[in-house]
């Protein structure tokens, strides 16, 4: 499957399978996901190189060099050119999703989703589901997590073909393809 990540999910990645921390803050492992990378998924970065920036920020630099080349090498992580997709923008802050560097990780997938069916983002930013319930009660996240639901994630998911999934919800999804 194909795949962009958001930075907060490398970062649950890089607590558990570096540092050794067992509660990442995250619904559920990431280490299912990036242990498919080259061999059933692919992470696609920008090639302007924003989302390695944001990921490199979130972990011992020199690590961070070695494994991403290393995952380039291995075709986990595939560079292509974003999209600037001005129109979706318009309508996403219609919704409430920020002007921010997040939109980097749509930009992205929307570079990805013209060559292939689909594309998953991979995020617990509530700014890609429903950006209004930000501060919400920890109970109404997990439920909004669990869900996959919100105003951006129907917009993404219907009119763009992107699938904005938890890591729960993508365990759940490779857990399914496996049986």
């Amino acid at each position: 499957m194909n795949l962009v990540i958001d930075a907060n999910i490398f970062a649950g990645y890089y607590k558990e399978s570096v540092i050794g921390l067992n509660d990442n803050n995250l619904t559920s492992s990431t280490i299912p996901i990036f242990n498919r990378l080259g061999i059933n998924d692919k992470c696609y970065f920008d090639c302007d190189g924003m989302i390695c920036l944001e990921w490199k920020s979130l972990a011992e630099p020199e690590w961070f060099d070695v494994w991403y080349a290393d995952s380039l090498r291995d075709a986990k992580i595939v560079e292509i050119q974003a999209e600037s997709c001005v129109a979706l923008k318009k309508t996403l802050r219609l919704k409430g999703f920020p002007s921010s560097k997040d939109i980097w990780y749509i930009r992205t997938c929307k570079g990805v989703k013209d060559r292939n069916s689909s594309i998953f983002l991979i995020t617990e930013d509530l700014d890609f589901y429903d950006p209004a319930k930000k501060n919400c009660p920890h109970k109404t996240r997990i439920k909004i997590l669990k869900a996959s639901s919100g105003e951006v994630a129907k917009h993404l998911k219907k009119k763009e073909n992107i699938l904005v999934k938890s890591v729960i919800k993508y365990n759940e999804i490779i857990n399914s393809e496996a049986n």
